[in-house]
């Protein structure tokens, strides 16, 4: 079968399955980031309470993981699909 062939066959099933394992990612992140920075203006212009030091920190620490989280999943992919076309 032409590459051009295969290619066209696995359109669909690669869009769906970029949906189902990544989602809307992107859209997490930035909502952490502009939550994020809301504090940090926050912070410049008064002394923050305890709770919301934490919230920062929570944060922080959310956003890291989903950007981690991104690129564990990027890199599984990359691997499956090469472990994939060796076979193929």
């Amino acid at each position: 079968m032409p590459l051009q062939k295969k290619l066209k066959l696995i359109k669909r099933p690669l869009k769906d399955w970029n949906r189902n394992v990544f989602g809307h990612i992107d859209g997490h992140i930035s909502k952490f980031m502009q939550a994020l920075n809301k504090v940090e203006e926050e912070a410049q212009r008064r002394a923050l309470r305890e709770d919301e030091w934490g919230r920062m920190d929570a944060l922080i620490k959310i956003s890291t993981v989903a950007l981690d989280e991104q690129k564990r999943k990027i890199l599984e992919a990359a691997f499956k699909m090469q472990n994939h076309q060796r076979r193929g």
